[in-house]
């Protein structure tokens, strides 16, 4: 079994990644085998809204990190998103990784759920 934890802080290292890594350790002691990205290394660009995404599964930016992160969450069992809480939601940074994991769950197989993490 994969776990792939995503930190949606701005502040690498911090906080949030802290409890991710908790939740980490403890898969990891169950036999699970875990990676931990921080957000703030990854360059993701906003999505465009053009819609492409609804006509054939995958994203019509091919220019930033997203194709290695969805290679990464498909070969996950399992995903977890850590943000800190910005205005009652979480980071910017992660909202734009969520938006632009539309083209992902409109494909039969994946299905994605986020618990925001304090």
């Amino acid at each position: 079994m994969k776990i792939l934890a995503i930190n949606g802080s701005h502040r690498k290292g911090k906080n949030t990644a802290m409890m991710l890594e908790l939740v980490l350790e403890e898969a990891s002691r169950l036999g699970a085998e875990t990676e931990l990205l921080e957000i703030t290394d990854l360059d993701i660009k906003p999505c465009k809204s053009c819609n492409q995404c609804l006509k054939v599964p995958q994203c019509s930016i091919q220019d930033d990190d997203m194709g290695m992160l969805a290679a990464k969450i498909k070969a996950a069992d399992g995903l977890v998103l850590g943000s800190p809480v910005y205005f009652g939601n979480v980071s910017a940074r992660l909202k734009n990784f969520m938006d632009r994991t539309r083209w992902l769950y409109l494909l039969d197989h994946i299905s994605l759920s986020c618990t925001a993490l304090l």
